[in-house]
């Protein structure tokens, strides 16, 4: 896993309603498999991944690096079991098919359809067929490396001093766009 962690991990919201309920939360450990198929991992314990096996679809924003402190705010409902939509800091729109409330800032929203949960240790699998895919910008997308790596990277001379100075703004949700 450590070495896995060395590439730099995409950082995404996810976007998911049912009866009585509704959440976006930063998702980061997922890959597409191909075209089609999607799989991310969850802690099987864990509020997100329940809600998501019982939903079985939502929708996949990608997060613009000046929206990095948004998904830093957004982990706290990694612990709520459900959120209001209107009252997030920021605009959004519904997803095309779903009609999911997406952020309007997301350059990228792939709206997906759970098709199998696997339980891996004290993780859940999840692969998903990807039913639609919105792309209306491009641009840097926020993504994370593991904290070792980082380390490493700045023990080796390898992250300038702006690198560290604009991930400690980040971390502390200073940059334009950031959650008051």
């Amino acid at each position: 896993m450590s070495v896995l962690f060395t590439c730099p991990r995409p950082i995404s919201l996810v976007s998911v309603a049912e009866t009585g309920r509704a959440s976006m939360f930063p998702l980061n450990v997922m890959s597409d498999v191909n075209d089609e198929y999607f799989a991310f991992a969850l802690t099987a314990s864990k509020i997100p991944a329940q809600f998501l096996e019982s939903a079985r679809r939502f929708a996949l924003s990608v997060t613009p690096i000046d929206e990095a402190p948004v998904a830093f705010a957004l982990a706290a409902n990694h612990n709520i079991p459900s959120i209001e939509f209107r009252d997030l800091p920021f605009e959004t729109r519904p997803s095309q098919k779903l009609r999911l409330p997406v952020p309007v800032f997301s350059p990228r929203v792939r709206e997906m359809e759970i098709e199998s949960v696997h339980r891996v240790g004290s993780h859940s699998l999840f692969v998903a067929r990807t039913m639609s895919d919105e792309r209306r910008a491009g641009g840097p997308e926020f993504s994370v490396v593991h904290g070792f790596y980082q380390a490493w990277r700045l023990r080796h001379g390898l992250d300038s001093d702006s690198s560290i100075a604009r991930d400690a703004q980040i971390r502390a949700g200073t940059l334009s766009g950031a959650l008051s």
